[in-house]
């Protein structure tokens, strides 16, 4: 009887192994798509910066300016926002649900989030104050 739920367990591990082998490719697939959207959108931000500059930051607050800056910046955050909840529900689950854990990921998000916010303002105010500077040397 051993011997037969032996053959069985081995047979249900082979079964699952090729399984997984069957779907991890779509798995991969799948991370590299995201992926690829993300450096998409990174792009985006990228070569369009300048003109942003230019065009927006430069202008009175109006209601389409703020609609363009909710869509710009506050959906992109907010997706990095359920990324960062998702990975700290996984890594909760992983550790058999400990409060110390759980206690441990939600700072380091909030201070990692916190830094990275404080350091995007610093930047803006830095490359603002550069463009100004650099707009009244073409001028000048």
């Amino acid at each position: 009887m051993d011997a037969m739920n032996a053959t069985a367990a081995a047979a249900a591990a082979q079964a699952e192994i090729e399984y997984a082998l069957h779907v991890l490719p779509g798995v991969r697939g799948e991370q590299y798509l995201t992926a690829v959207g993300v450096v998409a959108l990174l792009w985006d931000h990228i070569i369009t910066f300048p003109t942003e500059l230019r065009l927006v930051w430069t202008r009175p607050f109006t209601g389409p300016k703020a609609v363009f800056l909710f869509l710009r910046y506050v959906v992109s955050g907010s997706q990095i926002v359920i990324a960062y909840v998702l990975l700290i529900m996984r890594l909760y689950a992983l550790w058999d649900h400990r409060k110390r854990i759980l206690q441990a990921l939600i700072g380091g998000f909030i201070l990692t989030y916190a830094a990275s916010i404080v350091l995007v303002l610093y930047s803006v105010v830095k490359m603002l104050g550069a463009s100004y500077f650099a707009l009244l040397l073409r001028l000048g």
